[in-house]
């Protein structure tokens, strides 16, 4: 994973996290036919998130523990959800670690980026077979 500059604030602001989020997951815009879509009006228990909306999935990116953990939540339009965590699980779990611990969030959501890109295609797709397969590994973990 990169790194940032040693002057880099150890916990992003509000704006630093949207700003980070935009710019890494710039390819569902410019690439695949997402839109930014604007947080719900109400219950909204984090600010700390960043939506785009395609044409077979949302994609959920919130700032987690203060700073120190981020999940990557695709919404299937026709129902159902998976985590990029279990995606990256059943796909390739030495990059899934990242994800298991707390580390800085912009370096996280530009791992996530990557992660979405190379093993996530199908479920920003809205397929629904990674998300059966995500959801089997959730109930497998509980």
């Amino acid at each position: 994973m990169s790194s940032l500059p040693d002057n880099a604030p150890t916990v992003p602001s509000l704006d630093e996290f949207t700003c980070a989020a935009r710019r890494e997951f710039a390819f569902l815009v410019s690439e695949l036919d997402f839109a930014e879509e604007a947080l719900p009006v109400s219950n909204v228990a984090n600010p700390f998130q960043v939506r785009f909306i395609g044409p077979g999935c949302r994609v959920v990116l919130e700032g987690r523990s203060y700073g120190r953990a981020l999940a990557v939540t695709f919404e299937r339009l026709s129902g159902g959800w998976a985590r990029l965590l279990d995606i990256m699980t059943l796909r390739c779990p030495s990059e899934a670690e990242p994800f298991r611990r707390f580390g800085d969030q912009r370096i996280l959501l530009m791992h996530a980026a990557r992660c979405t890109l190379a093993y996530a295609s199908d479920a920003l797709r809205g397929e629904a077979e990674i998300y059966a397969a995500a959801e089997t590994q959730r109930r497998s973990l509980s």
